[in-house]
């Protein structure tokens, strides 16, 4: 918008008078990336609607969700999430049920955990075979795992999306 506008006042001056003429915003740009926590991205998206771009793809980490309060402010952003805290998923509904039974989770680092050790206790009797099989995968509450090179896991998470303030699963994704 800057530029935009530098170009319309270097158009008056050359011209010698004022002249009505309105900034654009870039046309070359079909996506925006924002690498920013939750806070900070409720208060970038709505700037980018004021500047004339909240129209564009807006993707970002799986950090731009921190607590589900406020999350109006993200809507349509599109980042990888955890089926754990996919709202419309087996495992949010098994979340939502874990969190009336311990209060004490509704920490999002405190639920993610407890999604990560069930996974863990579902992944033991699996070991060897995944070992054995690189392409074999468990499709757990915090993303599907495979032991890629036989030490290490390989998280692959879906796409998801901030939907009215919800977080839902978004096949669309790239």
């Amino acid at each position: 918008l800057d530029q935009s506008q530098r170009r319309i006042d270097r158009l008056a001056d050359v011209l010698g008078d004022d002249i009505e003429a309105e900034a654009q915003r870039r046309t070359d740009a079909d996506l925006i990336f924002m690498a920013a926590p939750g806070g900070d991205a409720r208060q970038i998206k709505p700037q980018l609607r004021f500047l004339d771009a909240g129209d564009l793809v807006t993707y970002a980490t799986s950090h731009v969700y921190s607590d589900g309060r406020n999350d109006r402010d993200l809507q349509d952003i599109q980042f990888p999430a955890s089926p754990w805290l996919l709202q419309d998923s087996v495992a949010g509904g098994l979340r939502q049920q874990v969190q009336q039974q311990f209060p004490g989770l509704s920490s999002l680092a405190l639920s993610q955990l407890h999604a990560l050790g069930r996974d863990a206790i579902a992944l033991l009797p699996w070991l060897d075979e995944m070992k054995r099989d690189r392409q074999l995968y468990l499709s757990g509450h915090v993303g599907r795992l495979r032991l890629a090179d036989g030490l290490k896991f390989e998280r692959d998470l879906p796409w998801a999306r901030i939907d009215q303030g919800r977080i839902v699963e978004y096949a669309q994704a790239p």
